[in-house]
């Protein structure tokens, strides 16, 4: 009994001793195991694309599902749902597009046909304001603004190209992962079971823990991202009603932009804050200031107030490790790792959370039963 004690005593001292020294590896190589999963993640692109349309689909699809049970056939059930889900996010897509594009290149326009009046304006608030020297200096000059001005444009519209170059790849790529996300969704009942009998054949002692893994995943993740569009929704909306109130200009297209920005933690509403004040400025400067102001007070007023009450306790992450996660996915993967990040954290710390809840129970039952008094035995 002391020879098994002393075995699993050094066995737990040396799994111990390897899991430090991997800490300590993956702390000081973040950006070697970055760049491999980078490289693993690139050819595995077409496969990725298409699990992760298979997964927004999938709550429509399941939403349509589950309110035509008059439907008999499930097969026809499923073709329908499927058909109606990629159609409404399509639409989403284009309606997104299509509010944001046009007025970009409305205000581009404008501002090229108004550079001659702004430029009479900053030459006659340099007067006012004593600044006559500095502005001489800046040589502000029509010719020159108009190219700076279309070179910027210019430069936003190759990013965005190369940014959905990249993200998409290839025409073939895009097809290959609608062609898969299509399939996953058809059958996706089938690849879940067969996935269950490899893991209960070659696996049978951890199946059990990677399948409530798995679930634990899918919940955590579809939780995420339905909360996050809700919440933008809501933002983008009380931001259209307070622009209207306050007469600020374009309420629609940054609303818009507002929502979309939003569904990136933390960071995406600083960037749509930004984005919306540079396009207000364009058109009426003074509406930038009480922009931001009402922005900043919203954005409080939803993580505050509206947040809580929507999303409960469905994520269950403290706000800190929000922060760290978005930090560390963003630094590693980008934009994707942001919106990433956050759900794999809730994974992390509801799996930590459980094992804690798990060895202190044990704990404690150990404890009583140790401080248990055995009881008297009885002389006969």
């Amino acid at each position: 009994m002391e020879e098994k004690k002393g075995r699993d005593t050094l066995s737990r001292f040396f799994r111990n001793v390897v899991l430090i020294l991997a800490a300590w590896w993956l702390i000081n190589n973040v950006k070697v195991l970055g760049a491999v999963l980078s490289k693993v993640a690139n050819i595995l692109l077409p496969f990725i694309i298409g699990g992760a349309i298979a997964f927004i689909i999938n709550i429509p699809m399941t939403f349509f599902e589950k309110h035509m049970s008059w439907i008999k056939l499930k097969v026809i059930r499923r073709i329908i749902s499927i058909i109606l889900s990629i159609a409404i996010v399509s639409l989403i897509i284009y309606l997104i597009i299509n509010l944001i594009v046009p007025e970009l290149g409305a205000i581009i326009n404008m501002l090229i046909t108004n550079i001659p009046y702004y430029i009479t304006e900053v030459k006659e608030l340099a007067v006012k304001w004593d600044l006559t020297e500095y502005i001489e200096k800046l040589n502000l000059d029509e010719t020159s603004l108009k190219a700076q001005i279309l070179s910027i444009a210019s430069n936003v519209f190759t990013s965005s190209i190369s940014l959905v170059s990249s993200v998409f790849g290839v025409v073939s790529t895009a097809i290959i992962s609608i062609i898969f996300a299509i399939y996953v969704l058809a059958s996706k009942e089938k690849i879940a079971e067969t996935l269950k009998t490899l893991l209960n054949v070659y696996a049978p002692k951890k199946a059990k823990k990677i399948i409530d893994l798995g679930s634990l995943t899918n919940v955590s993740f579809k939780s995420f991202f339905t909360v996050q569009c809700l919440e933008a929704i809501i933002l983008g909306v009380l931001c259209y009603i307070g622009m209207l109130i306050l007469k600020i200009p374009y309420a629609i297209p940054i609303s818009v932009l507002i929502s979309v920005t939003a569904l990136v933690p933390i960071v995406g509403g600083i960037v749509g804050i930004i984005i919306g004040a540079i396009l207000i400025v364009a058109v009426e400067p003074t509406k930038a200031l009480p922009f931001i102001i009402f922005m900043v007070v919203l954005q409080q007023f939803e993580g505050n107030v509206i947040y809580p009450k929507v999303v409960g306790e469905s994520l269950g992450l403290p706000g800190i490790l929000v922060l760290v996660a978005v930090t560390l996915g963003g630094n590693m993967f980008g934009v994707l790792g942001m919106l990433l990040s956050v759900p794999t954290a809730v994974v992390i710390y509801t799996l930590v959370k459980n094992d804690i809840k798990d060895k202190t129970k044990k704990d404690n039952k150990k404890e009583i039963k140790e401080t248990k008094p055995k009881k008297e035995i009885k002389k006969a």
